[in-house]
Order: C-alpha cells, then structure tokens, then sequence
C-alpha cells in the first residue's frame, strides 16, 4: 500500500513538474513572438511612407432593410498579429469566432492570466482546411459535372460590396448597396 502511494505521489510531482516546464515553454514562446511582433510591426510602418498607396485603417458598415448593422474593421497593422474575428451578438446573446492559433491552451497563473498561444499569421496556414475543401469541391465539380458551392452570383455580390465601399469612400457618405 505504501509502495502505491509512493508511486502516485511520484507521479502526481512528475506530472506537475511537466505541467509546469509547458507553461514556461509556452510564456517564453509568447514573450520571443510578441518581441518579433512588436520588430515586424516598427519594420512595416517604416516600409509604408508613400510607398502604398491605400489605406492603413477601413471602417465599413452595412445596415439591412430591417435595421441590422454589420461593421468590418480592416487595419494592416495589429500589435498582436493577424487579427480576424466574428462577432454577432443581440439581446438573445453573442456567437464569436475567435482567431485561429497553434495552440488554443490558456495559461492562467500568479502572475499572468489568460496568456495564449501567438496568433496564426499566414492565410496558408490559417485556411488550408478551407483551401483543401475547395479543391476537392472543383475536382468533385470536374468529375461529376454538380453545382460548386459558391456561384458566379456570390462573387458577383461580392465585388458590388466592395465597388459600394469605395464610392462611399470617395463621396464621404453612406451609399445604398444595390444587389
């Protein structure tokens, strides 16, 4: 019985112990990344002079004819990485679709909370389950001769949306969306 309980305290210290070296591994990881962060971002606004010509932040916001708003914030530079979230939310409650990261672990501790893992920064790497699943919808659309699962007619709205947001940025006033 001794012999047992030894052993699982052995175990339970070891197991600690490891717990322990991951969530040191991990904050050192966050800390190395948010350094280069913090570098690539100086780099970057260093390269932006005059040299691109669009813009650094873009606000849309779309209203349907019930009264709903959509608002899509873009910015070429996030302190934190490649930020791309959804959020919806109204008086029966909130979906989020958070970044993508590496890790979704979250380490909570005396001297830190909710420390994650750096954010994906590639679309390669944040969408190759999406890239995957598109080819295999245009090989099944080759071989079977089916309807893809996005159409002329989505991408044709598609570019209607971002005609509408450039004339509304050029005259400075909302404009109606005509799909």
């Amino acid at each position: 019985m001794n012999d047992l309980r030894a052993e699982h305290e052995r175990t339970s210290f070891e197991m600690e112990q490891q717990n322990s070296d991951k969530q040191e591994q991990m904050q050192n990881r966050y800390e190395s990344q948010k350094k280069q962060n913090v570098k690539q971002f100086k780099e970057e606004v260093k390269l932006k002079d005059d040299k691109i010509k669009d813009l650094e932040l873009a606000t849309s916001v779309l209203k349907t004819k019930k009264g709903i708003q959509c608002v899509i914030t873009n910015s070429r530079h996030c302190s934190f990485g490649y930020d791309q979230r959804i959020e919806l939310f109204g008086n029966k409650g909130m979906i989020i679709s958070d970044n993508k990261r590496e890790l979704e672990t979250v380490i909570y501790s005396g001297n830190s909370t909710n420390i994650k893992s750096p954010l994906m920064h590639f679309f390669i790497e944040r969408y190759s389950e999406a890239y995957k699943i598109q080819l295999n919808d245009l090989a099944k659309l080759c071989r079977t001769n089916i309807n893809p699962s996005a159409s002329f007619e989505d991408g044709r709205r598609s570019l209607i949306l971002a005609e509408t947001a450039i004339k509304s940025l050029r005259s400075r006033k909302f404009e109606k969306v005509l799909l």
